[in-house]
């Protein structure tokens, strides 16, 4: 089930549907960083691609840092999907771009 919510986040995530700072404003990430920690693999991999959309407008960067998915989407790196690992990197690397993300 939380897959499937983390799969409609990620489809709606569309900038031209709904722009990634209404989407976080309406609490959608919690739930993705909670996905990150605890849910199956395919919610993972939902949920890191979810968050690489989120991560398209740089107010949005600093929100998901602070949330903790940095140090969530590292784990699928290391032993997550082939699927899952590019949904991380793609994160991660957009997370990197601005600098108010990088430590």
């Amino acid at each position: 089930r939380r897959a499937r919510r983390a799969q409609r986040v990620r489809s709606e995530c569309s900038p031209k549907k709904h722009p990634p700072a209404l989407i976080t404003e309406a609490g959608a990430l919690p739930l993705l960083v909670a996905l990150l920690r605890a849910g199956t693999e395919q919610g993972k991999v939902n949920a890191a691609a979810a968050v690489a959309l989120l991560a398209e407008e740089s107010p949005t960067r600093a929100l998901i840092v602070e949330a903790g998915a940095l140090p969530l989407l590292v784990a699928p790196l290391r032993a997550g999907s082939q699927v899952g690992k590019w949904n991380a990197a793609g994160a991660i690397a957009k997370l990197a771009s601005d600098p108010p993300t990088r430590t």
